[in-house]
């Protein structure tokens, strides 16, 4: 499993979104050769063009972490479309 890349120096906080995207993209599924070229090859508009890797390395932990979220949202959404007795499922819950 490819994995966000290292947070530089004593920047904790960043260390724990990494690892907070890392546990996200372990969740979902991403075989390692996919999210290697996910993190490390494929250019995201969002990031001006760069890598996630790129983006992260320069400080833009937050654009990634927004670029996951959304991409995170997509697969979620096609799940669900894909099964709609999982949206039925979680409607018909009681909310808090």
């Amino acid at each position: 499993m490819a994995t966000a890349p290292e947070a530089q120096g004593d920047d904790v906080e960043a260390h724990r979104l990494a690892k907070r995207i890392n546990d996200l993209l372990t969740k979902m599924g991403f075989p390692d050769g996919i999210g290697t070229e996910w993190w490390m090859l494929t250019p995201h508009e969002q990031l001006g063009g760069l890598t996630a890797a790129q983006g992260w390395s320069l400080g833009h932990h937050d654009e990634v972490r927004r670029l996951v979220e959304a991409y995170v949202s997509e697969q979620y959404a096609e799940a669900l479309a894909a099964n709609p007795n999982v949206a039925k499922r979680l409607l018909k819950q009681p909310t808090p």
